[in-house]
């Protein structure tokens, strides 16, 4: 299983809208990476580790796939209209890594 972690980073200035981001931004790419998206979780910063600090990133999406090249696939058809929709719901630039999950509880 493979997991793409798309990271939103806190700089000053940046600003990020989680209610776009899951109630239009997720459904969109739920839809337009099927059949092969297996799934797709979100995580909201809160801090960064002692309480008040500010969190090192907004907000990290999640997505799981069988393979890279699933991802791959999916996301090289579909790649133009889901990074537009980038600007709608935050101002900075996304950072992506593709993942192999080696251990789940």
């Amino acid at each position: 299983m493979i997991r793409v972690s798309v990271f939103y980073p806190n700089t000053p200035g940046s600003h990020f809208d989680v209610n776009y981001y899951v109630a239009n931004h997720r459904p969109l790419c739920l839809s337009l990476l099927a059949p092969e998206i297996r799934g797709f979780e979100v995580d909201r910063g809160v801090c960064a580790g002692p309480p008040g600090t500010l969190p090192a990133f907004h907000a990290i999406g999640h997505l799981l796939f069988d393979s890279a090249e699933a991802f791959y696939c999916a996301f090289s058809a579909v790649s133009a209209t889901i990074g537009e929709q980038v600007a709608r719901f935050t101002n900075v630039e996304p950072v992506v890594q593709i993942s192999e999950i080696v251990s789940a509880a």
